[in-house]
């Protein structure tokens, strides 16, 4: 392997790789480069650096495949080694977390592509710094009562149904933005949880499966919430058949589409967009003195809520479509109750006997 290298114009210069194909027995030159050297002495110096590089390793032909369309064939044989925790580089403008879950991603990836011969090294493998995993956002709990509080302050606004839902069933807000009129069973007081809604750069928003098998699940609500729903759904029909409210008028005739969203955006079969949710949500909150609570908060208020009352862990796990490992590490950040409670047991027992 023989390399020189070349100026192209003032300061940029390239090495350039003279290299035999050992299944042809040709010559190839490759054109590398050196953007970070500004004289004739940094290139040759980079240039010998190359040529050690690659002889010490396999010989990659070049190709023209980029790294998106090697993730896009990656991911179409079936994400082969993304259990193997390789650590790459990515930008810090996202939360540590789902940088952490890139690394390990993006890792996987381009390992694959060095095992199946795309590529000599990892390039990635030489950053200095590699991002934590971190702590997640386990958010703002409220109480009973400021739960309670809360829910009343959304009353006769339009968010009002889907807060009291989301309070009282635990369901994520992307799972009750997916909910059609079908879901709800009246006569056996249930709510079917099979799908949510997401929102993509690709396809906007669209409907989809839950992530997992827990996620498609059938909760039990109460006779008010029932209640809450009936006449939510009795307003939709009121504005099909052009009646106001208050007018007393038979509307067992009048149907609803068949995929009549529940909580729709415009029209009745199309869903609000997630985002003007949060922020409406949000706002409203802090109005109501629960600055900086979010949506998502309802639902870890819920979880915890039911696990301090003494419903059990698989119940509640069962319920809000969560892993019950998961749900118990969240709960111990979120709750204080659990310790209060203990010791108040461990002195119903010793009561007595240490005076």
């Amino acid at each position: 392997m023989r390399g020189h290298v070349r100026e192209r114009g003032k300061g940029n210069w390239y090495a350039v790789l003279s290299v035999r194909d050992p299944q042809t027995g040709m010559r190839k030159v490759r054109f590398h480069s050196l953007p970070e050297c500004k004289t004739k002495r940094e290139a040759q110096t980079a240039c010998a650096r190359l040529l050690t590089e690659t002889s010490s390793g396999p010989h990659i032909s070049s190709g023209k495949t980029t790294l998106r369309e090697w993730v896009d064939h990656w991911v179409s044989i079936g994400c082969p080694g993304s259990k193997r925790r390789k650590e790459v580089g990515l930008t810090d403008k996202i939360s540590p977390r789902t940088a952490h879950h890139v690394h390990i991603v993006l890792g996987a990836c381009l390992a694959t592509a060095i095992r199946t011969g795309k590529i000599a090294r990892n390039p990635m493998l030489r950053l200095a710094k590699v991002p934590a995993p971190g702590e997640p956002d386990h958010g703002m709990v409220l109480d009973a009562d400021q739960l309670r509080a809360l829910v009343q302050g959304f009353k006769r606004r339009s968010f009002f149904p889907m807060v009291a839902v989301a309070a009282f069933t635990g369901a994520r807000r992307n799972e009750i933005l997916a909910l059609r009129w079908d879901d709800l069973d009246v006569a056996n007081k249930t709510l079917r949880i099979e799908r949510a809604l997401e929102v993509t750069a690709k396809y906007g928003m669209r409907f989809k499966e839950p992530k997992t098998a827990r996620g498609k699940r059938t909760i039990t609500i109460d006779d008010d919430l029932i209640a809450l729903l009936v006449a939510e759904r009795e307003r939709h029909l009121r504005i099909v058949a052009g009646v106001p409210d208050g007018t007393n008028v038979d509307l067992s005739l009048v149907k609803l589409p068949p995929d009549a969203m529940m909580f729709p955006g415009s029209g009745f079969t199309r869903p609000r967009h997630p985002n003007s949710v949060s922020k409406e949500f949000k706002r409203k909150a802090t109005a109501l003195g629960f600055p900086g609570l979010r949506f998502h908060d309802l639902r870890g208020t819920h979880e915890t809520l039911l696990l301090d009352q003494g419903v059990p862990v698989h119940v509640v796990a069962a319920r809000c479509g969560h892993d019950p490992a998961v749900m118990l590490r969240s709960y111990a950040k979120r709750t204080k109750r659990a310790d209060i409670s203990a010791a108040a047991v461990i002195g119903s027992i010793t009561r007595g006997v240490l005076s």
